[in-house]
């Protein structure tokens, strides 16, 4: 490519370079959400596997806006833009800071970077650079009550075609939600094979190959788009394979270093399918080229002076930014002050196994690998029998619902143990010791030929509450007013027997929880 002649300043060019002024916008945005950005990169980037490559993005967006540089030669414009995604995503900082929910403030921080983008090049540049910019928005871990859906529903249609797969190679095998039965073991397919570890990744890889391939914007969507499929179904062929594995050479050939290898060769695979698919819409569009020179990976020589232009916005912005920042550093940390309130609650290992002489009770437990998923502070898990019904019981506690720590809501847990919820509503019990009404989830669950009953809902800081959106906007609004974001789910289950039906179940599970509400407030504080 060829390059863009000499530039000169203007007479009115503000002096302080585009640049430089960026980049100082950059580092002042990066030491207000500084904690957030910290735990991204400390505990997503280098600790979570499904978000491993969030540290290439920036660096793939950084190549991606360097392939564009004849866009900074018109600086004019964006001041207006930048501005309200600067005033947006600073907003988001400081309640990010305020509640410490890092995805608040990594949120806002990317909405900064744009504005700041707008402001030091102008309306062209950020149009031209619209893609590489939005492609940062996979260096940010989804906030848990969008990843958790997500990951249950990955994990049920890649166990579904992952059992499709292993029919196809005629073994036999049931599957019960996301639990394959191969006879003599069960496969069940856990957060670690949800598909989301190359879904991720390997959306970001098709975003750079359709920016860079040179061919017509359907080509380029396709590219893009087509990572989601792929993703999911080389997934799926991964289970399938571990399960043909598993029923020759036993359960060894699901874990260890065997499960590692499978997992980086399905992977290789996908990019392998992206590049071939790429091919193919080279021979489509009647070019008989190599691969390479499909794409645009050649840096076109940068603008004489390129490094040197005027800032697009008045100079005076940048300074009024950089109060804004330092504002909210000094104002959030003296707003939110020290720890959180101190909890005066009881441990439900003191949860009492006996209620009214009435139920009574046997503890159980929770595996290892599940505790580390759920990342709870305390937990009750007992099992009640009563004079004519047993009704399993269960409650998690979190000190603190904040950085990713949170109630894990059955509608994502129930499908991870094989079973299927055929019906949810939300209905209303009255509170024993305040008279008031106490919304609760119901749902039906049925996992072959047994269906079960269950309630839960959300003890949070005095409240019950059902819905699960309302839950994050209690836990936001406490943290801010009160400097508390604990709670607790609240689960109860019971068999649906064929004598008595839904409705002997539900008035099981009223009459138990009629003995557990006035017991619960010294275990979740109110």
């Amino acid at each position: 490519m060829s390059s863009v002649g000499t530039l000169a300043p203007t007479a009115t060019a503000n002096p302080f370079g585009a640049f430089p002024a960026f980049a100082a916008l950059v580092v002042l945005l990066a030491i207000a959400a500084f904690p957030s950005l910290a735990w991204m990169v400390t505990h997503d980037w280098f600790d979570s596997q499904d978000y491993s490559h969030g540290a290439l993005v920036p660096l793939i967006a950084a190549y991606l806006v360097r392939q564009r540089i004849d866009a900074f030669t018109k600086t004019a414009g964006g001041a207006v833009f930048g501005m309200a995604a600067i005033v947006a995503g600073v907003c988001a900082i400081l309640l990010g800071n305020l509640s410490t929910i890092h995805t608040l403030a990594q949120y806002g921080f990317l909405g900064g970077v744009i504005g700041a983008f707008a402001i030091s090049f102008g309306a062209n540049a950020t149009r031209r650079n619209a893609l590489p910019l939005a492609l940062l928005a996979f260096m940010i871990p989804l906030p848990n009550f969008l990843y958790q859906p997500l990951s249950a529903q990955l994990q049920l249609w890649s166990s579904q075609l992952g059992v499709a797969c292993l029919r196809a190679f005629g073994v036999s095998v049931g599957l019960h939600g996301n639990v394959i039965d191969l006879g003599s073991y069960q496969l069940q397919v856990l957060e670690a094979c949800n598909g989301l570890r190359y879904l991720f990744p390997l959306l970001s890889l098709g975003a750079l190959f359709g920016y860079l391939f040179n061919g017509r914007a359907w080509q380029r969507w396709t590219l893009f788009l087509s990572a989601i499929p792929v993703a999911i179904a080389l997934n799926s062929l991964r289970i399938a394979t571990i399960g043909l594995t598993v029923e020759h050479w036993g359960v060894g050939a699901a874990e260890g270093l065997v499960h590692d290898v499978e997992g980086w060769a399905v992977f290789g695979v996908c990019v392998v399918v992206l590049l071939a698919e790429a091919k193919l819409l080279l021979r489509i569009a009647g070019r008989h080229g190599s691969l390479l020179a499909g794409f645009d990976t050649v840096l076109p020589e940068a603008p004489a002076r390129i490094y040197a232009r005027p800032l697009s916005a008045p100079r005076t912005y940048v300074a009024a930014f950089a109060i804004v920042c330092a504002a909210i550093v000094l104002g959030a940390t003296w707003l939110r002050g020290g720890d959180s309130a101190t909890l005066q609650r009881r441990a439900f290992a003191e949860f009492p196994m006996t209620l009214d002489g009435a139920w009574i009770g046997r503890r159980g437990s929770i595996e290892a690998k599940y505790l580390d998923i759920l990342q709870l502070d305390d937990y009750l898990m007992a099992t009640y029998v009563g004079p004519s019904a047993s009704v399993g019981f269960y409650s998690a506690f979190y000190g603190s619902q904040l950085a990713g720590r949170s109630a894990h809501s059955p509608r994502s847990c129930l499908p991870g143990d094989g079973w299927e919820i055929s019906d949810l509503t939300t209905i209303e019990l009255v509170d024993p010791t305040t008279g008031r009404p106490a919304p609760v989830n119901r749902a039906v669950i049925v996992k072959g030929a047994e269906t079960q009953l269950v309630y839960y809902w959300f003890q949070q800081r005095g409240r019950m509450v059902a819905n699960e959106y309302l839950v994050k906007w209690y836990i936001l609004t406490d943290s801010l007013r009160r400097g508390r974001s604990d709670g607790a789910l609240v689960r109860m289950t019971t068999s649906v027997t064929p004598a008595g039906g839904l409705g002997a179940a539900d008035a099981t599970l009223r009459e138990f929880y009629e003995r557990v509400a006035p017991r619960l407030p010294a275990y979740v504080p109110s």
